[in-house]
Order: C-alpha cells, then structure tokens, then sequence
C-alpha cells in the first residue's frame, strides 16, 4: 500500500482498465507487456498512484512497444518467475480487494487481471495457497451463480486446490 492506502495490485488494475491494457495470457502482438512491467514495478515496492510510476500507455518508449532503461529488460511471458518474486507478489495480492477491482473495471477484463497475477504466482501459490485463501471468499461474494460458489467452496476447503487463471477462464 502507499499514502492512499489502496493496494498496489488494486490500483494497477484500475490503471490497466482505464488505458485498456491486453490482459490476454496468450497474446502474441504485446504478451500483456504493460502487466508484466506493471507487476514486476509492483515487486520492486512502486505503486500505481506514486509519482514514480512510469508504467503507462503514455510512456513514449513503452508507447512504441520498446524497453526503458529504467524499467530494465521485461519480465519473462511464462510464470515461471523467480520464486522469491512470486512470493512477495502473492504478498500484494493476498491484500486485494476483488470487489473494488470488480467495480471499478470492465467486465470481463477484471477477471483477466486476476488471472494473470495467478499465472505469475502460481508456484508460491502451490505452496502457501496465501491468494486462494484470500480471495476465493470475494469471488464468492462476487458472483452470484450458485454453482460457481459451490465450486470455489470446494477449492477453498481442499487442502491441495489452489486458485488459478485456469479456474478464472471457466468462470467467465
């Protein structure tokens, strides 16, 4: 969180659905550039609202599909990300508040943006299942369809389930 209070993850969501980021894990055009920078800004302790966030649609280098020196070379397209960077990301995101990223962003893209920081922190996830635990209760807050909360119950109470962008794509 920053002077605001908001969640970092929160905020780049608002961000990503104001400039209509590409949230698509298999986009071949810009491999979601705009989240991976954004979410590896995240992990370096920059939020969204600070004055030193530069990850934006107006920033001319990332504008012409370039790298900025100061962004340093993008993150890998494959979750595979160090583990030490997944756990801090399921850190940030473990605080998210799915309600406001629901409100405050189209449908369905909020479901992509979650989706994608569940591919990026998916081994830490296996292991402390710190994000399933946190937001599987807002998913079922969120969505009224009584089988879908059926499904999410089940993965919340398995010890081994964890939530993934797989399980966001079916519920789309």
């Amino acid at each position: 969180m920053n002077a605001s209070g908001r969640n970092a993850f929160d905020a780049l969501c608002e961000l990503a659905s104001k400039e209509k980021w590409c949230w698509k894990i298999n986009c071949t055009t810009c491999g979601h550039m705009y989240f991976r920078y954004g979410l590896r800004e995240i992990l370096l302790g920059r939020h969204p609202d600070s004055a030193e966030w530069v990850v934006t649609q107006t920033h001319p280098v990332l504008k012409r599909g370039g790298q900025p020196t100061e962004l340093g070379k993008l993150p890998p397209r494959s979750g595979h990300w160090p583990i030490t960077e997944q756990q801090l990301l399921s850190h940030v995101l473990a605080g998210a508040n799915i309600g406001k990223i629901r409100s405050g962003c189209t449908h369905p893209d909020w479901l992509g943006y979650l989706g994608l920081a569940l591919l990026y922190s998916e081994e830490a996830e296996r292991e402390s299942r710190l994000v399933t635990k946190a937001w599987v209760p807002q998913l079922i807050q969120e969505l009224p369809n009584a089988r879908a909360q059926k499904w999410l119950e089940s993965i919340l109470v398995s010890n081994e389930s964890i939530l993934t962008w797989h399980n966001l794509e079916a519920l789309e």
